[in-house]
């Protein structure tokens, strides 16, 4: 199977604070790009050491690049939603992108 069948697309939201229209603060998430990406789940390796930092990882998303991502961005595909716990650049090299993070239905 080549990598463009298995790249996904994903849509990048930022959270944005602000206050509603009663004046109270209110969070928001607001659409800045997409990404394209190998969906796949966390190892057991992977789980544990992200469980003991306090940021639970379900899945990495592999990314050709540049990250496009930071932590605390929700990637969206096919109604599923996928917290970013943490974006790694292997060797700083901009070659390929690893995106941790939790996938979620409650919010």
């Amino acid at each position: 199977m080549s990598l463009p069948k298995l790249l996904k697309t994903f849509q990048v939201e930022r959270k944005k604070t602000g206050l509603n229209g009663k004046g109270a603060r209110a969070a928001t998430w607001m659409a800045v790009g997409t990404l394209r990406g190998v969906l796949a789940d966390a190892s057991p390796h992977d789980r544990l050491q992200w469980k003991q930092m306090q940021h639970p990882v379900t899945h990495q998303i592999v990314q050709p690049g540049a990250p496009q991502t930071k932590q605390g961005d929700r990637l969206l595909y096919n109604g599923r939603k996928f917290y970013v716990q943490g974006v790694e650049n292997p060797g700083e090299l901009n070659a390929w992108t690893i995106i941790m993070c939790e996938e979620r239905e409650d919010a």
